[in-house]
């Protein structure tokens, strides 16, 4: 939140401070400043926007719901969608459940160029519907969440296929893979 401010201070500062200093001291080579506000203009667009979507998808979290019998998902497929998705997956209907992780982000260090990936568990439930094969991925926020265990334990016990891929086919920030070639994956 804090970038986001300095950014939106920085655009402001880019729009703002050339119609100042021009006004003061009315210089005419001042006027080469004024090529700095459609930068600032720029930048206070996207700050705006990017923050926009950011308290969006903070407010529209998907859920996924472990029962006996079934599982049940509310997910919010794209941003600003006025509904969620929301479904039943009975575990009659499930073929498999992969375990594995998916990057939540990758990140280089500055001063030693060192490229940091920090990933999470995920898992992959194949289903049919109405014949078809699908896929629900169901990411887990960080490796200490006891809430995989839950999961894994009860799917177990429902005697479902348990199955694990050591390879990432989910990136958090970007869409490597859709669902279609994951499937054809496994």
């Amino acid at each position: 939140l804090l970038t986001m401010l300095v950014g939106f201070l920085t655009g402001l500062a880019f729009i703002v401070t050339p119609i100042a200093l021009y006004m003061e001291f009315q210089l005419t080579w001042l006027l080469i400043l004024f090529i700095f506000i459609p930068i600032g203009g720029w930048m206070d667009y996207k700050v705006y926007h990017f923050t926009k979507k950011l308290f969006w998808r903070n407010q529209h979290l998907s859920s996924y719901i472990l029962y006996e019998d079934k599982i049940e998902t509310k997910e919010w497929p794209e941003v600003y969608s006025t509904s969620p998705t929301e479904q039943k997956i009975p575990f009659q209907s499930i073929s498999s459940v992969i375990a594995s992780y998916y990057i939540v982000r990758e990140s280089i260090v500055l001063n030693t160029g060192t490229k940091i990936t920090e990933n999470a568990p995920i898992l992959y439930i194949v289903y049919t519907l109405h014949g078809e094969r699908k896929l629900l991925n169901i990411p887990f926020p960080n490796h200490h969440d006891e809430g995989l265990n839950v999961w894994l334990r009860h799917l177990h016990e429902e005697k479902l296929p348990l199955h694990y891929i050591a390879r990432p086919l989910y990136r958090a920030d970007t869409q490597v893979l859709n669902d279609q070639q994951r499937l054809d994956y496994f």
